[in-house]
């Protein structure tokens, strides 16, 4: 029998296994954004989607007074005249 070396490459999956990994990864991720409540905290419950819920206030104060109202000047001084000139 003679003596040889048998030199063996071990071919290693490591690089299969980091891109497998890094896909798991990558989709837990998205999905974690993708099925998150829309309030954005996490761990807060949620209404039902089909629920909705109207309130309806009423005015209970009365309307201020006419007479404290403040005067106004017609709004010369806020548009001007037609032909450009300043109203003073």
């Amino acid at each position: 029998m003679a003596d040889t070396d048998y030199h063996r490459e071990k071919s290693g999956l490591g690089g299969i296994y980091f891109v497998l990994g890094a896909i798991v990864v990558a989709l837990g991720i998205l999905l974690w954004f993708v099925l998150a409540p829309a309030g954005g905290e996490i761990g807060t419950a949620s209404g039902d989607a089909n629920s909705t819920s109207v309130t309806i206030e009423t005015q209970t104060t009365a309307p201020a007074a006419s007479d404290s109202a403040p005067t106004s000047d017609g709004g010369a001084s806020a548009q001007g005249s037609a032909s450009g000139d300043t109203a003073n």
